[in-house]
Formats: structure tokens, sequence, C-alpha cells
């Protein structure tokens, strides 16, 4: 990659272990600048416009309904939300995150190796994240486009900050058959996970009480 992949790493990790919920827009645009720093280009100032606030509400009315709609019938520990790149109906690919849930759960696999086995596999379990979609598609507009340096930092991004916002608006007393705190992590199905917390009774929390 262009961009200084470490220094945004870092960010992502500290983002993912802040006791106080990150604001959307600031932490977006911080990893923005940290890319920018490291690789100059126009798009940077494209993606920092986007509206991720209006992205991470999507989400937050997005999980309640999966796991209200397809309640989970495992003993439920984890939930992933694995970014990955779909092929729409017409033919092109964009970057959007899914949900899945394990019946195990590993607060010290940092790894997340946990989320390799996901028997909990709702069909309405995609986010169609317009957010996700808009940075993708700024990201390989052009043969010149930011395209991976964009898709693999902000996406990251975007998902440590937005997912524990919709965790939180989980009710955890709806899922019927669930463990006393339900683990949470991130990241590209390729590799490049991050643990962000748990869910219990109160909503999202970064440790387990």
């Amino acid at each position: 990659m262009r961009i200084n992949a470490k220094i945004v790493w870092d960010e992502l990790i500290e983002f993912s272990r802040s006791d106080t919920a990150v604001d959307i827009q600031t932490g977006m645009s911080h990893i923005i600048t940290c890319c920018a720093d490291s690789f100059i280009h126009s798009d940077w100032s494209r993606l920092r416009d986007l509206n991720y606030e209006s992205g991470v509400r999507e989400l937050a009315r997005w999980l309640p309904f999966v796991l209200s709609t397809e309640v989970p019938q495992i003993h439920l520990e984890g939930l992933w939300f694995g970014l990955y790149n779909p092929i729409d109906a017409d033919q092109v690919a964009r970057t959007d995150i899914y949900v899945g849930g394990s019946c195990h759960y590993d607060e010290q696999d940092e790894a997340c190796e946990w989320a390799l086995s996901l028997p909990y596999k709702p069909s309405c379990g995609r986010a169609h994240s317009s957010v996700l979609r808009a940075i993708y598609e700024i990201a390989y507009e052009n043969d010149d486009g930011l395209q991976n340096d964009a898709e693999w930092s902000l996406g990251l991004a975007f998902a440590v900050i937005a997912i524990p916002r919709a965790a939180h608006a989980v009710n955890i007393k709806c899922i019927p058959n669930h463990a006393s705190v339900i683990g949470v992590a991130t990241g590209f199905d390729n590799g490049d996970a991050i643990p962000l917390g748990v869910i219990t009774e109160r909503g999202f929390s970064r440790t387990a009480p």
C-alpha cells in the first residue's frame, strides 16, 4: 500500500480500546488525515465529506432488525462483522459488511479465530451500507484512484467506530439462548481482525463486567 498502514492500524487499535465513544465524523477525518499525510491524493477530500453519521444510523437500525427477524437458534457467544466484496445484481463489486454468529468467544484471542466458524448466518445479514459503497466507488472510480489504500483503511475505520454504536442498540434479552456476554469483533474476512468488546444487558461495553 502507498499509505503508512502501520500508523493507520495503530490508530484503529486505539479507537477499538477507547473507553469513550469515538465520534464518527471526527474519527474518520483523523484516519483520512493519517492516510493523506503519507500519500497525497485529491480524493481524500471527497472521502472526508461523506456523511458517516448517517451510515452509523443505518447500522444501528439494521443489526437489531437482523437479530429479531432471524433469531439465533445457537448458543450465541460471539458476533463477527465481516468486511467483504459482494458482487451485486449489476455485476459490480462493492465493499459491505455482514454479521454472523459463533458458539464460541475468547476475549484473549486478538486474532479472533473464534470467528472462523459462524453457524449463525442470517439471510438478511448483509448491511447494504451506503457509506461502504460510497468509499468503494470513490476508491476505484479511476485507474489512478486510491483503490485499496482507501478501501482498507476507511472500511476498517468505519467498522471499528460504527459497530459499537450498532451493538449498543441490541437488546440481548431478545436473544433466547445467549452467553452472559456476547463478544463483538470486526475485520476483513481475509485478515486484519479487531476485537471491539462485548454486548451485555446494559448494551455495548469494551470489557466484560
